[in-house]
């Protein structure tokens, strides 16, 4: 993906109205990675600081940005469901996306956080993006 593509996901990007709401029936099958995506490797690319033992601590990491995972250039964030013992964390799984939206302090780059958005378009049959 360039940055032009970037640009036309975060410009194309849906909100929700409602916070994400966790799909799994059965959790103890699954963690939950969040992995976070820059315009370009030049901005630090796509990494997965963390993996998560509940969809709700995943969820906490992303709405609080704990540890700075936004660090100015992780626009977008998505938590993904990854089934255990699964090559490839499986496809069943599912996909929660978050966008950074920048706060009403412009003096504070930090006054922002991350809000849910539906599942970007151009990443709909796509899954594992923590293993790139």
């Amino acid at each position: 993906m360039d940055e032009k593509d970037y640009e036309h996901i975060l410009k194309s990007c849906v909100k929700k109205d409602t916070p994400h709401i966790k799909l799994e029936d059965d959790p103890s099958k699954y963690v939950y990675t969040v992995t976070t995506i820059a315009r370009s490797a030049k901005y630090g690319g796509t990494r997965t600081p963390i993996l998560c033992s509940t969809f709700e601590y995943a969820n906490e990491v992303v709405l609080e940005n704990i540890g700075d995972i936004w660090e100015t250039s992780y626009q977008l964030a998505v938590i993904e469901s990854v089934m255990i013992d699964a090559l490839y964390g499986s496809s069943e799984g599912h996909q929660y996306w978050y966008v950074w939206e920048d706060g009403p302090d412009k003096e504070d780059s930090y006054s922002g956080g991350y809000v849910p958005i539906e599942r970007p378009e151009e990443f709909k049959n796509v899954y594992g993006i923590l293993i790139g």
